[in-house]
């Protein structure tokens, strides 16, 4: 018998030193986080480091955010993982003494984090996507949409604008790991006694004395030149850079923090009630012993709330000529108003004008029956067609999206697509161009679909359902003009798209880059019903079915003002290419183009003015520039105009695919862009 309660006693001790571990080592991994990324924004802030750097890709603070994940595992390791100090090996603590019986990871706002529970092995997994989920959530919302200021102005207000954000960041971060730490303290005596709830009286009067201090602190820093919080000259959230309406998340028993910002207090109202929402959950989900349930308030059952902060995206390449294709579907205004039988298009009458774009900026899509390319699939599907870049006739990698001195913007816009694939971030279907960009995740090169599904098998767990439902499917493919006697090319370009959406709908890639038909269509004209048609309708097609796929289904990733938009309605698509050939040459479709001019198709999901910027003539100078401020057509053309509404395009893109975050673009370039921004 006192053989058997010693053993008893020993199990019982093992588990509260199990238990305690994971309080702390928890606690630690949640602070260490915010601090790390705190660090790293108050350096944007600051100038030291770019606008555009994403703070989880920036070296050091990657490496800090590492050494945190690597601590919280072996700290669990040492202190439930038996004798040989390692999880999985046998001589583990029970699950169920720890209270860590609980199948699953309990998740975070219907995320990724819904691993197995197996070993204690498995417990540092969980807890570490929950906490990343609920650290970056409240760091987004301190620093994630900052109004861009000069960190060398010498502009008073600008000067006091710039402590105000640092204030907001500074304070309530601070406040975050003060409460983190508050309620571990609580937990760690509650381990110890063997029952009991926090936060107790003395964890509540700490934590009320933490939030005091945040918003007075945030208040003064924020007061405006007078220094008089309450009074006109507050920053406001408009001055800040701060979202118009709180994220409607709730701290566990306490109201929704969702509602209107549009004062200062409203601000300090929200980053608190957030903060204590985000903190919350990174408490509960370490302590299942002696909480009956994981709070719904932190994974509703059916909803998302993790915010957009990029769409998803699709690159398609036109080379050898091939973006001539797309000009037969949004063609050049001149072609179509003026038509002269020796241009390089079929016939006017196969388009329509789409309604409601600016003035001077007019835009016509190809008539697929009786509604226009794209018409009814997402919000706002039609694109932006910039005249950007110059013609690069054969060249295999053409640089229409890359800044001069500057990032590849698709590549920029793939470093903030973290939240939308947890297989492969960026899959590229040969060597395109793809990059470089600071932050940007590198681009798996694959030849073929079944390479692309092969490279998800090797990245990710992929079940042979989900291998089956990546795989485009004949119906899919017939639903986009593919039939057993469509042309090669046109096949290809179907199923990679198809798999494009189906890996989307699943959540495993962010982006995907793929060649166009790369034809070099000289003859197109020439032989009109052998070439020119069938590739025509098949463009038509398959673009057409490919934004009908995608909005058949839900982004899995993240929601917009707390919904889950349609695929179609976050799904960017860029088409470039070498040269988009000559529009008025109708006979032989030359190579070359007005002004040396390359073309740059944007469908942007409405945050961008949908039309043509820029304009191409049949006569000398062939190409005329637009403002990149005003989107007006310049009156003198040269480098100079070319090269700021190239720049204006490309930052454009970007600002489309990360959903309008100025402070991103900013971080690429200081270049103006708002030509093009949908207001």
């Amino acid at each position: 018998m006192a053989i058997v309660l010693v053993a008893a006693g020993a199990a019982r001790a093992d588990a509260v030193k199990c238990r305690a571990a994971i309080i702390k080592s928890t606690a630690a991994f949640v602070q260490a986080r915010a601090k790390a990324l705190q660090s790293c924004e108050q350096a944007k802030l600051g100038g030291k480091l770019a606008l555009g750097i994403v703070c989880t890709a920036e070296p050091k603070t990657s490496a800090r955010l590492a050494k945190a994940r690597e601590k919280l595992a072996t700290g669990i390791a040492k202190a439930c993982g038996g004798d040989d100090k390692t999880c999985g090996t046998g001589g583990d603590d029970d699950l169920a003494a720890i209270g860590w019986n609980v199948g699953t990871c309990p998740d975070f706002e219907t995320g990724d984090c819904t691993n197995p529970i197996t070993t204690c092995a498995d417990i540092p997994t969980c807890l570490a996507c929950v906490n990343e989920g609920t650290v970056d959530q409240a760091i987004g919302l301190y620093y994630g949409a900052l109004t861009p200021t000069d960190p060398k102005t010498k502009d008073k207000t600008e000067k006091a604008l710039r402590k105000c954000q640092a204030a907001i960041g500074k304070a309530t971060t601070a406040f975050f790991a003060g409460k983190s730490k508050t309620l571990a303290k609580c937990w760690s005596a509650v381990n110890k006694a063997g029952s009991g709830a926090c936060p107790d009286a003395a964890a509540s009067a700490a934590i009320d004395a933490a939030r005091a201090k945040q918003a007075a602190t945030v208040r003064k820093a924020c007061a405006g030149l007078d220094k008089a919080p309450g009074t006109a000259d507050d920053f406001g959230p408009a001055a800040v850079g701060f979202p118009a309406a709180c994220q409607d998340v709730a701290p566990v028993g306490a109201a929704s923090c969702g509602g209107a910002v549009a004062t200062l207090t409203d601000l300090v109202a929200c980053v608190d009630c957030v903060t204590r929402f985000s903190v919350d959950c990174a408490d509960r989900v370490a302590v299942p012993a002696f909480v009956a349930t994981y709070a719904d308030e932190c994974n509703p059952p059916g909803v998302i709330r993790r915010e957009c902060k990029a769409q998803r995206v699709v690159h398609i390449v036109g080379g050898n000529g091939s973006l001539g294709w797309f000009t037969q579907m949004w063609p050049l205004p001149t072609v179509v108003s003026n038509f002269n039988p020796t241009y390089a298009f079929d016939d006017p009458a196969k388009v329509e004008p789409v309604p409601g774009t600016p003035a001077g900026h007019p835009l016509f899509a190809r008539l697929s029956g009786n509604r226009r390319l794209f018409e009814g699939l997402g919000t706002a599907p039609d694109p932006t067609v910039f005249v950007a870049g110059t013609n690069q006739t054969h060249n295999a990698s053409p640089t229409t999206t890359t800044l001069a001195g500057g990032p590849e913007v698709v590549a920029a816009g793939a470093a903030l697509q973290g939240d939308l694939a947890t297989g492969v971030p960026v899959i590229s279907f040969g060597a395109l161009p793809f990059g470089p960009a600071p932050g940007a995740p590198a681009a798996t090169v694959v030849a073929d679909v079944e390479a692309a599904i092969a490279a998800l098998k090797a990245a990710t767990t992929i079940t042979p359902a989900t291998e089956q439902a990546l795989r485009p499917s004949s119906a899919q493919l017939a639903a986009l003009g593919i039939t057993p006697g469509s042309f090669a090319l046109a096949t290809t370009l179907a199923s990679r798209l198809l798999f494009a959406a189906n890996a989307f709908r699943l959540g495993l890639v962010g982006t995907v880059v793929m060649p166009g038909f790369n034809d070099d269509p000289h003859n197109a004209f020439d032989d009109f019903f052998g070439t020119y048609t069938p590739k025509m309708t098949a463009t038509l097609q398959i673009l057409d079915g490919f934004y009908a796929e995608l909005a058949k289904s839900t982004e899995p990733k993240c929601g917009q003002d707390g919904v889950p938009p349609s695929l179609a309605d976050n799904t960017v698509l860029v088409v470039t290419g070498d040269t988009f050939k000559h529009p008025f040459e109708r006979l032989g479709w030359s190579d070359s183009t007005p002004g040396n001019a390359n073309l740059l198709y944007v469908r942007s999901n409405g945050f961008l003015r949908p039309g043509w910027f820029g304009f191409l003539i049949p006569v000398q100078p062939g190409r005329i520039d637009f403002d990149p401020v005003t989107g007006d057509l310049v009156g003198v053309v040269g480098p100079e105009t070319r090269d700021a509404a190239s720049a204006s395009a490309r930052l454009a893109t970007l600002f489309a695919i990360t959903r309008g975050n100025a402070a991103v673009v900013a971080g690429a370039s200081s270049a103006p862009y708002g030509a093009a921004i949908n207001p």
